[in-house]
């Protein structure tokens, strides 16, 4: 008897199957009619297409920079400490950067540039 129950259970089981289908396919002939779903889908192609266009000028003109750098993609900014056993404080940061940009400046002033003074005089750094 438990397999005359469980082709019982199968067939109901697929009965609710095949409802549900059946609703399924009656709500897309209802929508066959209608061109909305298929115009929005158009015209999400078409800015995806535009889109992966606008990617592929990107990426090439990051490839052109790189090259007229000398192929490196990494910052010019060069941290006086090692990042991967620190977390680097936001005021040292911002101290290399300003560093960075300095040099980038005014090379002559050399590498032994202090800002320290510089940034105490302005209020900047109170230690």
């Amino acid at each position: 008897m438990a397999s005359v129950e469980s082709f019982i259970t199968r067939a109901e089981m697929a009965e609710g199957e095949i409802k549900s289908l059946l609703k399924e396919l009656e709500d897309l002939e209802r929508n066959k009619g209608k061109s909305e779903t298929s115009e929005e889908l158009e015209k999400l192609r078409l800015e995806n297409t535009k889109l992966k266009y606008r990617l592929a000028i990107l990426q090439n003109a990051v490839k052109v920079e790189e090259t007229k750098k000398g192929g490196s993609s990494e910052s010019s900014i060069k941290l006086d400490f090692d990042t991967t056993t620190t977390m680097p404080s936001l005021l040292q940061l911002l101290t290399d950067t300003l560093k960075s940009a300095v040099r980038a400046a005014f090379p002559e002033l050399g590498p032994g540039l202090n800002l320290k003074p510089f940034l105490e005089k302005n209020g900047i750094l109170m230690i």
